[in-house]
Parts: C-alpha cells; sequence; structure tokens
C-alpha cells in the first residue's frame, strides 16, 4: 500500500473515531495533522482528495468531518458482511423478547468492533456505538470473543497491559485467566459495569468452523434493579445461546 493511501485512510479513520466518540463531529486542521502525526500541509492536501469523494467535508473555516461519500462504503460493507446479514434477524427476535439492546461485535486484532445494534426502545437504555472498540478483556462481548479465541492470541492478551476502567474491570492476568476458563465451561459471559458503571450484558461467542470466535452477541442494559437484573442473568444466557446456534457462523465451541 503507498504511503499516500496509508495517511489518507488513517486520517479519515481519525475522523471516524471522532464521530463516533464525540458530540461534535468536527474537528480543526491543526488538530487532525497533529492527532496523525502530519504536517499541516499534507493533512490539508490528503483531506482535499478525500472531499473530491464526499468521504470528508469542511465548513470552510478549517473545521473538517466524515462526509456523506462514507455511508456508500458502509451500505456496501453491511450489505456484503455475511454474518450482519444471518444476524439481524435473530438479533430482531431477541431485541422483541428482552425489550433491550442487542448488540454485535466482531474481532479486529486485539479489539471487539460493534458491527450492528438494535437498541433498546426504552427511554432509559443502554447500548454502544456501531465502530466502537473494546479491549478484549473487558465487557462480555470482548471476553466472549477472548475466551473462545486461538490460544496464541488469549496468551497474547494476558502478557499484555490489561487497560483499567473502573473498580470492576479485571485487570489482573491470573484472575482474567480464571475468568476465561469460567466462560469456556460455561458457553457464555456476563457482566456488570466492567466499562461502564450501572450497566449489564450477557454475551456469547459466534464461532467459525474452527471453532474460534469471530465475534459476539450480546444482550446490554442499564440496571433495572439488583433482583431484575440477577434474574436475566440466570434466564437469558440460555436464551441467547439458542439464538446463536441458529447462525451459520456455528456455535461450535472448542475443547475447554
Amino acid at each position: 500500500m503507498s504511503q499516500t493511501l496509508e495517511r489518507g485512510i488513517t486520517l479519515l479513520l481519525h475522523l471516524s473515531d471522532i464521530a463516533l466518540g464525540q458530540d461534535d463531529p468536527k474537528v480543526a486542521l491543526k488538530d487532525i495533522a497533529a492527532a496523525v502525526s502530519l504536517d499541516k500541509a499534507t493533512a490539508f492536501r490528503l483531506l482535499k482528495s478525500l472531499g473530491k469523494f464526499q468521504l470528508v467535508e469542511t465548513d470552510g473555516k478549517g473545521n473538517y468531518w466524515v462526509g456523506s461519500g462514507a455511508l456508500v462504503l458502509a451500505q456496501a460493507a453491511s450489505r456484503t458482511n455475511n454474518l450482519i446479514g444471518q444476524a439481524i434477524p435473530i438479533m430482531r427476535e431477541l431485541a422483541a423478547f428482552t425489550g433491550e439492546t442487542v448488540s454485535l461485535a466482531e474481532r479486529r486484532d486485539l479489539s471487539s468492533v460493534t458491527l450492528y445494534e438494535i437498541e433498546s426502545a426504552q427511554s432509559v437504555r443502554y447500548a454502544n456505538k456501531i465502530g466502537a472498540a473494546a479491549p478484549l478483556h473487558a465487557g462480555a462481548g470482548p471476553r466472549a470473543i477472548l475466551a473462545f479465541s486461538e490460544p496464541a492470541l488469549v496468551d497474547q492478551v494476558l502478557a499484555g497491559p490489561l487497560e483499567h476502567f473502573n473498580a470492576e474491570t479485571i485487570t489482573d492476568p491470573l484472575r482474567l485467566e480464571q475468568a476465561l476458563r469460567k466462560s469456556r465451561k460455561d458457553g457464555f459471559v456476563v457482566s456488570s459495569g466492567e466499562r461502564v458503571g450501572g450497566t449489564n450484558s450477557i454475551s456469547v461467542p459466534l464461532c467459525g468452523n474452527d471453532g474460534y470466535a469471530r465475534g459476539a452477541m450480546s444482550i446490554l442494559w442499564p440496571s433495572r434493579g439488583a433482583a431484575i437484573d440477577r434474574q436475566r442473568m440466570r434466564d437469558w444466557p440460555g436464551k441467547l445461546m439458542s439464538a446463536a446456534r441458529n447462525l451459520h457462523v456455528g456455535f461450535k465451541r472448542p475443547a475447554a
């Protein structure tokens, strides 16, 4: 890949991260250049080229954001992603049954990235943002992926730094290894407030024919009260596991 193309993609991905993570998606040229380690002149030329295809837009005052042209790429990716196409009908059934957010994620390198979500219609709800990434050790979805990943990848995560989000985050490698063994035995993961306080999630891995996780499907909700949350964590894993088995990617687990 040419250096110019790599720089352009890096710049576009940075703008995408801003759009997903902040209320105001507009970013000043100087901040873009600094974030992607480019001088302002080079960043400006790349932004201008991306703008020709509406991948980037500007207000003419030195501020830039992801353009409407990116929607074409997003729609194409959604239609060609086999996992999304298979999962949507199943996710709709789960969302109707639970009344809560149902989320689909896939592994990219050492992160779990949200591909698709059906948000709860309730006024108080918990949801990720499509495109949001989380490290594989923190939270139900990421840990479901990690627990059913190749041993070499698991070892890599255990050996690396484990980011701390709050008091509920597992950052001790021994505790994490124990949690992964339990997840492999159970076939699912439950989590409360590991990344966002006052939230809960139940997740199952989505495994390919080799038995290793490609992604995860999750039910997400803000606390509805301790008794309700406990009941859901008892009753809903079986429902979620049964739903995931209907995906053609398979729910075939490797040996624990």
